[in-house]
């Protein structure tokens, strides 16, 4: 009898640490889910600003260029297969900005994929925008 009441109260116990580990692990999952959408939010902003910029000075430059009576075409569209530009925010580098509005997201997308890359944003798998053909991995905490 007294070693069925040990042995129930070592599972007691045993189930109680269990309970506690999914609890802590719960805890910093929910933790750096917050922490990914906080820096996603940031780098959105300072990736859309700088795609905003450069789209700006691409525009500029194709009307300085059609009123001087020549057509500039970007060399992403005038060679395909060439890599995708990346711009360098905070140490990391991004290709651009993924948008889906009918789940009102908008996230930057890194230019190299990781598991510590895909803690903070979606990457690039492969493949290029210019080429239509990109497949980008993501995190499914968002």
């Amino acid at each position: 009898m007294k070693s069925k009441t040990r042995m129930g109260n070592i599972l007691l116990a045993a189930g109680a640490l269990f309970l506690a580990a999914a609890l802590l692990l719960t805890e910093s999952n929910l933790c750096e889910a917050y922490q990914a959408r906080q820096a996603s939010e940031r780098l959105s902003q300072e990736v859309f600003s700088r795609i905003e910029s450069q789209t700006q000075e691409a525009d500029s430059l194709s009307q300085a260029a059609l009123a001087g009576g020549e057509e500039e075409t970007p060399e992403y569209l005038r060679n395909p297969a060439m890599e995708m530009p990346v711009e360098e925010i905070e140490g990391n580098g991004y290709n651009g900005l993924l948008e889906i509005p009918a789940l009102g997201l908008s996230l930057p997308v890194m230019s190299e994929r990781s598991y510590p890359n895909l803690t903070l944003a979606p990457c690039r798998y492969s493949g290029s925008a210019s080429t239509g053909n990109s497949t980008i991995a993501a995190p499914n905490h968002r």
